[in-house]
């Protein structure tokens, strides 16, 4: 300070302190002369604060998740800290932030900042992350769907497939659905996963059945040719006989499955199958693997080429009838048939009389397809019954002139009868003799039957 006295030898002080402490401190100077008189004066000194606080550690990073359903979490479920700090004055410092009362999702800087009580300040950001762990729902799932075959082929064109939707909710928004539908659906069953996925990547998932069905019948492109057989090509000697029938040609959008042959709506083995006499109509039936189906028919003609077999009666030998040259009514017995199918008929050409002798019965039998076969049987007619005869009369003659005998006679002729004309014969000699010569006449038949009578000469 500055000061004057009216005599020398004054002496100045003041209460000053070592250390001005922050603010304003009174400082009183005191001036005393030599007499002791004191004169004083206040100065102040005023300490200012120009030095930012120092922030040690800023509280850490908290990563929390959004509050069940909400898409953020309220500030009271976030612990955040407190930064530690040190500053050249502490009293009167004050720790501040600007965090919200909700963390919206994703990252939020929360400035903290640090203000010593001279209104210096420092600051630090601490990130808030909010994620969202809770998975979308899926409220409704898209129907199954059943759609059929695109024309031609065992599939259909996604195009063609309306799968619809998936209905979900999320906490948060910006949810959206994929699904892993391929480009082109095969037949049968094809499940589509559907899966919803938020902005977080929490995601959810659900199955649709797209089912491709098949009712494109099989095209039968060629049936096979009809077919005509005997009954003698397998050699059995039946009926029936195996044919070679084929197999018809088909094509399908899918795949032809089975091929079916049926006679009579009863499924057949082509190979092994026994075709009988006449027309029979085979229906083939072509099915894929979805059941549609198609047919032909095809015929099969099995003719009878087998000519039955026959063996005759045994021969008959039979007397003519009385009075008769011939026979009328024989029994001629039954011959034996037989053949692969069915004998149809059985007929002779025996005549209605039987003349003497040998007579050829040709017996022919005729089975349902007029293949014939024959034999024949011999039926004799035999003449066991002798002629009749009446000699002439006897005869009395004289000797011839000058002789004791006679020649020359007329003896005449017998009578006869028999169903041929007779030989007619006697034992006449050529000369007579004398006295009574007996001559005996004899009749013979064709069939060696002969009588005799005698005649007296």
């Amino acid at each position: 300070p500055t000061f004057n006295d009216n005599c020398t030898g004054a002496t100045v002080a003041n209460d000053a302190p070592a250390v001005f402490p922050l603010g304003d401190t009174t400082v009183t100077w005191t001036v005393t002369d030599g007499a002791g008189n004191t004169a004083s004066c206040t100065q102040t000194v005023t300490i200012t604060d120009d030095q930012d606080p120092v922030i040690t550690d800023c509280p850490a990073p908290v990563s929390v998740t959004a509050d069940a359903d909400n898409c953020s979490t309220d500030a009271t479920n976030v612990t955040l800290g407190t930064p530690t700090f040190t500053d050249n004055c502490t009293t009167g410092a004050t720790i501040s932030n600007n965090a919200p009362a909700v963390f919206p999702l994703g990252d939020t800087t929360v400035t903290w900042t640090i203000t010593d009580g001279s209104g210096n300040t420092v600051t630090c950001d601490q990130i808030v992350t909010v994620t969202d762990d809770q998975d979308p729902v899926i409220t409704t799932c898209p129907a199954d769907v059943s759609v059929t075959a695109d024309p031609g082929v065992c599939s259909t064109d996604a195009t063609n497939v309306t799968l619809g939707t998936p209905t979900f909710t999320d906490n948060c928004t910006g949810a959206t659905a994929t699904n892993d539908a391929p480009a082109t659906f095969p037949l049968g069953d094809t499940t589509v996963t559907w899966t919803v996925t938020d902005g977080s990547g929490n995601a959810v998932t659900c199955t649709q059945t797209v089912t491709v069905t098949d009712d494109e019948d099989p095209v039968i492109t060629t049936c096979p040719a009809d077919v005509t057989a005997n009954t003698s090509d397998d050699g059995t000697g039946n009926c029936a006989t195996t044919v070679a029938i084929g197999t018809p040609v088909a094509s399908d959008n899918c795949s032809v499955a089975t091929t079916e042959a049926q006679v009579n709506g009863a499924t057949i083995d082509p190979l092994t199958f026994e075709f009988g006499l006449g027309d029979t109509t085979v229906t083939w039936t072509v099915t894929d693997g979805s059941g549609n189906t198609a047919t032909c028919e095809q015929t099969v003609t099995v003719a009878d080429d087998e000519d039955p077999t026959i063996t005759c009666p045994d021969n008959v030998n039979v007397n003519v009838d009385a009075a008769a040259c011939d026979v009328t009514s024989v029994n001629l017995g039954n011959p034996t048939t037989n053949d692969n199918c069915s004998v149809a008929s059985v007929t002779n050409d025996a005549p209605s009389i039987y003349p003497l002798g040998d007579t050829i019965v040709t017996w022919t039998v005729t089975d349902g397809s007029g293949n014939t076969a024959t034999c024949e049987q011999t039926v004799t007619v035999i003449d066991n019954i002798d002629p009749t005869i009446n000699c002439p009369a006897d005869i009395s003659v004289s000797a011839d002139p000058g002789l004791c005998s006679a020649s020359g006679l007329d003896l005449g002729t017998p009578t006869t009868s028999d169903c041929t004309t007779p030989n007619i014969s006697n034992d006449a000699p050529a000369v007579f003799p004398l006295g009574d010569t007996i001559v005996t006449w004899t009749v013979t038949d064709s069939s060696g039957n002969s009588a005799t009578c005698e005649q007296t000469v």
